[in-house]
This record gives C-alpha cells, structure tokens and sequence, in this order.
C-alpha cells in the first residue's frame, strides 16, 4: 500500500476565536452518526463514501470527549474540487495547482477564525476505506491534531480515485473551520 500523508493547520490569528452565544439547550446538537447528508443541490451533495469519512472522524473526536464535527456543503465543496485538482496536477499539496495557499481557498468558502486541512494517498484496497484512512491520520501526530482539535466546528470532505504518478489509489482532502 502506498500512503502519503501532508497536514497544514492554519489560524488567523489577527480574528479572535468568538464563541457562540448558548442556545436554550446550552449548545447546538452534532449531527447524529447515522444521518444522511443533506443536498442543497444535485452538483453540491456529500456522497456517501465522504459522509463515511466524517463518521469516523467523529467517532474518534467523540472517543477522545470532542465533540461532532458538522458537515459544511461548501466545504465539502472546496475538499472536493482540490482532491480533483491534485489528481488532474499528479501531486499532493495544500497548495492549489494555481497557487491559491488552503487557508485562502477555505475562506473564500466559508469565512472563520480559523482552518486546516488534511490530505491523505492511499493505494487500492482495503487501505483506502473510511476507517483506514482516518485510522492513517489518527497515526499522524499532525494529521490527528488537526482533526481532533476543539478550535474546528465543521469540515467538508473530498474523496476521489484516480493515479498519482503510475499508483491507483483514493486521494481524501479533510478541510475544517472554526464555527466563525
């Protein structure tokens, strides 16, 4: 199995991190494990294979006390369109083939404190699955402070097959954002 992992975590520190005021309930509910995700427009829906990789990723947040990331649709939006973007580029790289660095690419989608970004290469087979590739961030002292850090509300997933150089495999894109 051929792995490639790349993290980047990136805050605007000039913005503070504002918390949101509580809702009656005391704070807004996750989005439960086994909802399916909501389409806003046929071009703009979270596949399945992408939701699986947020199950999991909120399965280890919630392992650890974190609470539930919530999927973003232009994030997921943004993750998507820079996993075909490596795969067209035949590289892995926070940077979009344009140039655009991932922090701007994640603000002009959605504009927060803070963001960060996870990529993951994984050969076909069993290690390209939800859970092995999540599993492979999770070993990354990087990756998994990134997907694990309270400062991120949301995130949007992008997972698509293709080659990087002659390797088949699924490249995963995780972007995440602080609630403002």
């Amino acid at each position: 199995m051929t792995l490639q992992l790349s993290p980047v975590i990136a805050a605007c520190d000039h913005r503070p991190l504002r918390r949101r005021a509580p809702q009656p309930d005391g704070r807004t509910p996750p989005i439960p494990l086994d909802t399916p995700p909501v389409v806003v427009h046929a071009h703009a829906a979270v596949s399945r294979a992408e939701f699986a990789v947020v199950r999991e990723i909120n399965r280890e947040r919630r392992n650890r006390g974190r609470l539930s990331l919530r999927v973003s649709v232009p994030l997921a939006r943004v993750a998507r369109d820079h996993t075909l973007d490596q795969l067209r580029s035949d590289r892995l790289d926070h940077t979009s083939s344009d140039g655009t660095p991932s922090d701007v690419r994640i603000d002009r989608a959605r504009k927060s404190s803070a963001s960060g970004e996870a990529i993951a290469f994984a050969g076909r087979g069993s290690g390209s699955s939800a859970r092995a590739i999540v599993r492979l961030w999770m070993r990354s002292p990087s990756h998994a402070k990134i997907l694990l850090s309270r400062r991120f509300s949301r995130i949007g997933i992008g997972r698509a097959t293709g080659r990087l150089g002659r390797t088949p495999g699924v490249v995963v894109t995780a972007t995440l954002t602080s609630r403002h």
